[in-house]
């Protein structure tokens, strides 16, 4: 496949995710929308741990997205490979490095809230 071709492909996905979001916008007012009527606080984080931990779930939906952008990388090599064993061996390796990757995220994310759950907890906060 071309360059040219896959730029077309990418202008294309690119204007897709861009005309995407009015409606994506419009959905997600609708929501808070909801939220409020069911009596659920939508207002910003006021305080420290409520800012950190807005700031850790945007991290950790990047990395997802990351991630995914990663999978389907893998998944893309592995298909155009055509049977060429070193570029099966080079998506395998993007896959399963991706798949540690994200272990290790889960994993230090897991510990941490643990050990701030059990800080907080103990000190009585």
């Amino acid at each position: 496949m071309g360059i040219s071709r896959k730029l077309r492909y990418a202008g294309l996905s690119l204007t897709g995710l861009l005309a995407a979001s009015p409606a994506w916008a419009a959905i997600s007012s609708g929501l808070e929308q909801t939220a409020e009527k069911a009596g659920y606080n939508t207002a910003s984080p006021k305080g420290l741990p409520e800012i950190i931990g807005s700031v850790v779930g945007a991290l950790a939906g990047l990395l997802g997205t990351v991630f995914m952008v990663l999978m389907l990388y893998g998944g893309w090599l592995w298909f155009t490979s055509q049977g060429d064993t070193k570029q099966v061996q080079k998506a395998k390796d993007v896959i399963i490095n991706s798949v540690i990757g994200l272990a290790i995220i889960l994993t230090a994310y897991a510990i941490t809230n643990f050990i701030l759950g059990a800080l907080l907890t103990g000190t009585g906060n």
